[in-house]
């Protein structure tokens, strides 16, 4: 058994399940990035330095886009993920020289992931009222505020650093985030003293959802509890928005 960079989604599966799910026709209907993982080959992959949020049969896990080799049970992975995010933010921040930091999330909008006749994906909106979107934001709120303070020192090697952790963490594709090295370069006059990021703490995830989803095109052979039909149908798009001073 080996478990690809590709492979984003992985659905927990008694071994013969695993070995025989490929011989239904419907199994075309799914992504390329869903990998099958028998339960036996479990022990042999955790000696590889995987690890497993879950190892229960039907267990959908996704790869934690933060930590190597890593896969989070789904129906947990959204408080995890974003806080890994942020965290990762404020890390980085730091060693570019951040003094404070102050942050919150916010919801924008909700969508839900069906099937059509084909047995493709697809989207509709949410209309979303007031309250709920109130409610939403409170228990972000509660979760998620951040408000950090640092000595502010920086320097070229705490520079590499912030480099590193750039990369450890797979940020080089958020813009906002990769700015603030030009702007922060040590060696260059006139740097960077305050600056908001806004960005989105969900896209991993919801990419993540979108592979999961087509699991339901084999509905008949890989089951899913209620709560999990639900939560991997419904996509939330959730900003953190940080004002970062040096």
């Amino acid at each position: 058994m080996e478990i690809k960079d590709t492979d984003t989604v992985i659905y927990l599966a008694n071994d013969e399940l695993a070995r025989s799910y490929r011989w239904y026709k419907s199994y075309e209907g799914l992504s390329e990035s869903l990998k099958v993982v028998s339960l036996d080959d479990l022990p042999t992959l955790i000696k590889q330095g995987f690890f497993f949020g879950s190892q229960k049969e039907g267990s959908i896990l996704i790869r934690n886009p933060f930590r190597k080799n890593g896969f989070i049970d789904i129906n947990t992975s959204e408080e995890q993920i974003i806080k890994e995010k942020i965290g990762a933010i404020s890390k980085i921040a730091r060693k570019l020289g951040a003094k404070m930091i102050h942050g919150h999330a916010e919801f924008i909008e909700e969508s839900r992931i069906g099937l059509t006749i084909d047995g493709g994906l697809s989207y509709k909106t949410v209309d979303i009222n007031a309250n709920y979107k109130k409610e939403q934001n409170e228990s972000l709120k509660k979760l998620y505020d951040l408000s950090l303070a640092f000595p502010g020192s920086w320097s070229e090697t705490t520079y590499t650093e912030a480099h590193k952790l750039l990369d450890e963490y797979n940020l080089s594709q958020e813009i906002e985030v990769r700015d603030l090295f030009d702007l922060r370069n040590p060696n260059e006059q006139n740097n960077l003293e305050k600056q908001t990021v806004r960005m989105s703490v969900t896209s991993e995830l919801n990419s993540c959802k979108e592979v999961a989803a087509s699991l339901t095109v084999m509905k008949d052979i890989f089951k899913m509890s209620g709560s999990t039909k639900k939560n991997v149908s419904t996509l939330k798009t959730i900003v953190f928005e940080s004002e970062i001073q040096f």
